[in-house]
């Protein structure tokens, strides 16, 4: 399962292994932003606020941090039913 969420500097996405990561454009620079991270409902950025959002699969939670290095995660809101974005 690969998520990918192009923004105007960096391409976000989820992996298999429970992180999310992002790199370059051009593919440098890989970096990991959250570590056990249970995606399973979309991932998201807000660019001009600075935030990564997805839908935890796991804790079925609407989880927020930050994007420069995946800090301040927090729950946002439980989901109740299934969500796809």
């Amino acid at each position: 399962c690969l998520t990918i969420v192009a923004s105007s500097s960096h391409i976000y996405y989820a992996t298999t292994n429970l992180k999310i990561k992002r790199i370059n454009p051009d593919g440098t620079n890989e970096v990991t932003v959250v570590d056990r991270a249970f995606v399973g409902y979309g991932l998201e950025v807000d660019n001009e606020n600075g935030y990564l959002y997805w839908g935890d699969r796991l804790t079925r939670t609407l989880k927020r941090c930050s994007i420069l290095n995946g800090a301040l995660c927090t729950d946002i809101q439980e989901l109740v039913s299934e969500v796809y974005i």
